[in-house]
């Protein structure tokens, strides 16, 4: 008898719960965005003859409900904790985390979209840069490149092969030998600003342009910056902070649009 009873109020309670969470589902008011993954969010799909007939509502409306279930970036969280800490996964969704850094796995390397940005460069030098002029480029280097070599990621000597053998008349300039891990947000894949500088020193040498090692700037703290990796891993971490340089030459430069002819 009793176990009749503790199975009746387990199947409740499950229904229950059931019912509460499709009752905030249904009155709960659909998101635009979502700001942790900077994308827009699926909306509900049109429903008409043509839609049904080709399989499409019912695929929206799974992208649609999974959007926007409530307390998706709570879910996101529990289950990007349990796949990392419980099951000890190397990645979830393409991403994974190390010493408090958050990664994403781009790999393979794509030879045929390197390619086409090789053939799009040629086009713009061709049609907008005079033929004498020393045109240069540089691969700037996922920072995965400066992970060990047991994780994948793309062989940017094999992407230099390639783009050599793509783009007319230019040349190559190295910097993967001055960054390194510390040079790049853990949060986000872009480098810091203020950990440019060696980049910046082999540019110029390069080049032969005007030396700036001598050029002062201050540091401006901006505050905490949570990177777009940090949306899309879905777990809570330190966030980096994010800084800029600046000098009386920046702070007193004055834009100017074109096409308003306006100064800002």
């Amino acid at each position: 008898m009793k176990e009749k009873v503790k199975n009746k109020v387990i199947a409740i309670g499950f229904a229950f719960i059931l019912f509460i969470v499709l009752i905030s589902n249904v009155i709960k008011k659909d998101e635009e965005i979502s700001i942790s993954e900077r994308r827009k969010l699926a909306k509900f799909p049109t429903i008409n003859f043509e839609n049904l007939s080709s399989g499409k509502v019912a695929e929206n409306i799974d992208k649609y409900t999974v959007d926007q279930f409530i307390l998706r970036d709570n879910f996101r969280s529990i289950k990007s904790f349990w796949s990392n800490y419980i099951y000890r996964k190397k990645d979830n969704n393409g991403l994974f985390l190390i010493d408090e850094s958050i990664y994403k796995i781009e790999y393979p390397l794509k030879e045929e979209n390197v390619k086409k940005t090789c053939y799009k460069i040629n086009n713009v030098c061709e049609k907008y840069l005079n033929n004498n002029m020393r045109i240069y480029y540089s691969i700037i280097p996922d920072k995965n490149y400066y992970l060990s070599s047991d994780y994948l990621k793309i062989d940017v000597n094999e992407m230099q092969e390639i783009v050599s053998k793509e783009l007319k008349n230019m040349e190559y300039i190295d910097i993967t030998s001055c960054l390194d891990l510390q040079d790049f947000y853990k949060t986000d894949l872009h480098w810091k600003q203020e950990n440019l500088r060696n980049v910046v020193n082999k540019i110029e040498n390069k080049m032969n342009l005007k030396i700036t090692s001598n050029n002062n700037y201050n540091i401006s703290s901006l505050g905490d910056f949570y990177g777009s990796y940090y949306g899309q891993l879905g777990m809570k971490i330190e966030p980096d902070i994010i800084s800029v340089l600046t000098n009386d030459v920046i702070e007193n430069s004055v834009t100017y649009n074109y096409e308003t002819s306006k100064k800002g």
